[in-house]
């Protein structure tokens, strides 16, 4: 029995995600997702720095013939910064 496999979500870029400078505190990058079958596709995207990449749609269903752009946002920070500016109120500091 031979199976085959069709190629069925396409992302542009194929294989890396090019920041633009200046690195300083937040850059993004835009990739599109595409639906290359005759079928409705779903996709997750997941990221191995939580706390410095952010993704949005981060899931979804797309369309046959249809594509999504991604929003990709690169934090270049530590995550205790970004936690203790974004998530605490102004007075209180981060214990940990």
């Amino acid at each position: 029995l031979a199976w085959s496999y069709e190629q069925i979500l396409v992302l542009d870029p194929p294989t890396n995600l090019k920041f633009k400078d200046p690195f300083k505190d937040v850059v993004t990058t835009n990739p599109k997702l595409r639906n290359a079958s005759d079928r409705k596709a779903c996709f997750k995207v997941k990221t191995t720095t939580p706390y410095q990449s952010f993704v949005s749609p981060n899931s979804g269903i797309i369309d046959p013939g249809s594509a999504v752009i991604i929003i990709v946002i690169s934090i270049n920070r530590r995550p205790e910064s970004f936690i203790h500016n974004n998530c605490c109120p102004k007075n209180q500091d981060v214990v940990g």
